[in-house]
């Protein structure tokens, strides 16, 4: 305390800091405190010597999450006035951005309202998902999010505009005052300092070149206006877009090592040594076109000799990474910091990878589109004769609509009324997953729009099987069609069921005239299910708990043609399409597949990695890789020098070592230093 007291200066800190976290009895919670405070503090730091930059990435923040008409100033603002102000953003800049901020806000705030939209707009332009509605170019659809985002960049910006006041770089341009020259003789005769008489040169340099310009620019069109101000020698700018220009190299140096070192070097997670066939691939390619006295057997275990040290390396090089920053004692419990780090994330990641399928099929339906059904097709026949009911519906027509808020809510109410059982908690789970623009309401017409086109030979042979006992069966077709990524996608359902006695024997009297109308009831269900791809399925859940699986109606035959009326709507659930790169990742097997797919071939990955075999103990803990790799190094130096027999001495030597536990042991100890 003494010694902290009396340290008057930053090195004395900071030896005294380093003499504090060497000690034994140190904590290393005390030092995982101080590391989180030092990371807050840069973080607080960068954010305001960055602010300028924040606000431009908000700004094209704001854009992307919305992608509208109103927005797309922003990213023009940024690009061709904030970037290109030099050396920053005039005052201006910043008044108009905060002001159309502020204007994009209360505008969807007014017009996202639920009353003003109902009165502006019909159900129909409510409910439309064409991308150029209106709603969608001026960002007041409800359904568009990213509110925050609109907050966050005014925030941001009102706290840029805050720090350059206090800073005093509020001014619109850079001005050189005439008091500058003033005392610049002066000083030229008392002081014979070089860098001022630069300076002093340099502004009235600027002075004279201004002076011209400007008596120029009076006598000269606007064109030349234009290009003189644009050609004119410009006062240099105190931003110095060097440091970002080598900060982008240097990105992109990282990204590209880190990429060969996921596909072509050491490590256990990398990809390369992974592919079948294209390591040994490699290796016979490198033998067969590389001058070398080693045989192929010996060239490939060097390779894989070279392959271990090198992951080892990593490994070493990840633990003192981890161990600078979680540091722990010999003899003492590992600090709750460090296991937080390495084993909570662990553990996370294990749970993410195990329920990875699971999540993916909870979530499947949240990632696809909606695609409407642009047209319904539904026959009704007698199996082996002409149809005697056909009919078509098309969406957003009076036959085929979505289903309204308060139809949807009435159903939800009406299943959740019934008796606790696991057909309602099935059925409450099915229905929770779509919204009232997934479910569509079909509403068939009484009319058939085809007449019944069939032959008196052939209308009498079907009144004779009615009339006899031979079972007839009546076929149901429905045919959903609709539009996905430009291409015609159908989902069939065809139901067919055998007609009771009382049936046939109505459909009889119906054709031959005894009879003009007649009630009957197939096994027709109400709610139907379309799914990404295959046929319609019956929603089964909602069906028994409504006990919907029957659908009456009413048959009429007019002697051309029929008339079918049923008593109840029928009700589709469509599901959401799903992007192709998800159905290639889900594949035909389903979730059970998925998951068997992930278990073998993941776990296999993440069982090599926590896996250790005792034959690799002697490599695994290798606490110095310097030396080895050193002498892999020796070994490519010489080959390329095409000197083979030092070559087949040093491969010797590396063989020597690998058989050899006590001497790799000596090899690959720290050597102390010595001061």
């Amino acid at each position: 305390l003494q010694r902290l007291r009396i340290a008057d200066t930053e090195d004395k800190l900071r030896k005294l800091q380093r003499e504090l976290i060497l000690r034994e009895d140190f904590q290393s919670v005390a030092y995982s405190e101080l590391l989180w405070n030092e990371a807050l503090d840069d973080f607080s730091h960068s954010i305001i010597a960055q602010s300028e930059l924040i606000c431009f990435i908000l700004m094209l923040i704001v854009h992307l999450s919305k992608s509208s008409l109103i927005t797309f100033p922003l990213p023009l603002m940024v690009f061709f006035w904030g970037v290109l102000a030099i050396p920053r953003p005039s005052k201006s800049f910043w008044l108009v951005t905060a002001f159309y901020i502020q204007f994009i806000i209360v505008f969807r705030l007014l017009f996202c309202n639920e009353l003003v939209q109902t009165l502006i707009y019909s159900e129909k332009e409510i409910s439309d998902n064409n991308p150029f509605s209106v709603q969608r170019l001026l960002a007041i659809d409800p359904n568009i999010n990213g509110s925050f985002w609109d907050i966050a960049l005014l925030a941001m910006v009102f706290f840029h505009r805050y720090k350059l006041l206090r800073l005093g770089m509020c001014r619109v341009d850079f001005q050189v005052r005439e008091r500058h020259l003033s005392f610049s003789d002066d000083l030229m005769q008392e002081e014979g300092d070089e860098k001022m008489l630069d300076e002093v040169q340099f502004l009235n340099f600027c002075l004279l070149n201004e002076y011209f310009v400007l008596s120029k620019i009076s006598k000269s069109t606007s064109c030349e206006k234009f290009c003189e101000a644009l050609l004119m020698k410009k006062i240099p700018s105190s931003m110095d877009w060097y440091p970002w220009m080598v900060g982008c190299d240097i990105s992109c140096l990282i990204l590209i090592s880190f990429f060969y070192l996921i596909l072509g070097h050491g490590g256990s997670g990398n990809i390369y040594l992974n592919i079948p066939f294209l390591f040994e691939l490699r290796t016979a390619m490198d033998w067969t076109f590389t001058s070398t006295a080693l045989t192929m057997a010996d060239f490939t275990r060097m390779e894989n000799y070279y392959n271990e040290i090198e992951a080892q390396h990593c490994w070493i090089l990840f633990d003192h990474w981890t161990n600078n920053y979680f540091p722990t004692r010999k003899g003492q419990p590992t600090p709750t910091s460090g296991k937080f780090f390495k084993g909570v994330l662990s553990i996370i990641a294990l749970i993410i990878i195990i329920l990875a399928p699971i999540l993916l099929f909870a979530f499947l339906n949240s990632f696809g589109t909606r695609a409407p059904p642009k047209s319904i097709h539904f026959v009704a026949s007698i199996e082996g004769y002409p149809a005697l009911y056909s009919t078509d519906t098309v969406f957003n027509d009076e036959t085929m609509s979505h289903l309204s808020k308060h139809n949807m809510q009435t159903l939800i109410n009406e299943l959740t009324n019934l008796e606790e059982s696991d057909i309602k908690r099935n059925a409450l789970s099915f229905i929770s997953d779509y919204t009232y623009q997934d479910v569509f309401l079909i509403n068939l017409t009484h009319h058939s729009l085809r007449n019944w086109d069939i032959s008196l030979p052939g209308k009498k042979q079907l009144m004779n099987e009615l009339h006899s006992s031979k079972t007839m069966r009546i076929v149901f077709e429905m045919s959903l069609l609709r539009t996905v990524d430009s291409k015609q996608r159908s989902h069939n359902f065809i139901l067919a069921t055998a007609l009771t006695s009382m049936q046939s024997k109505i459909f009889l009297n119906l054709i031959n005239g005894s009879i003009t109308t007649a009630r009957m009831s197939f096994p027709f269900a109400q709610f139907l299910f379309a799914p990404p791809n295959g046929y319609l399925l019956p929603v089964n859940v909602i069906n028994l708990a409504l006990k919907r699986i029957h659908s009456v109606s009413t048959w009429q035959y007019h002697g051309d043609y029929w008339s079918v009326t049923w008593d109840q709507k029928f009700v589709i659930f469509v599901d959401r399409v799903i992007p192709s790169w998800i159905t290639i990742i889900v594949g035909s097997g389903g979730m059970i597949a998925m998951y068997i797919a992930v278990i073998l071939v993941v776990g296999r990955f993440v069982r090599e990695i926590v896996r250790t075999p005792i034959h690799k103990a002697v490599i695994q803990n290798i606490p110095n890789c310097e030396n080895l790799l050193r002498l892999f190094h020796d070994i490519y130096v010489v080959r390329e020098k095409r000197k083979f027999y030092l070559e087949s001495r040093l491969y010797g030597k590396l063989v020597f070592l690998m058989r050899s536990p006590e001497t790799l042991i000596r090899w690959c100890r720290y050597r102390p230093l010595y001061s």
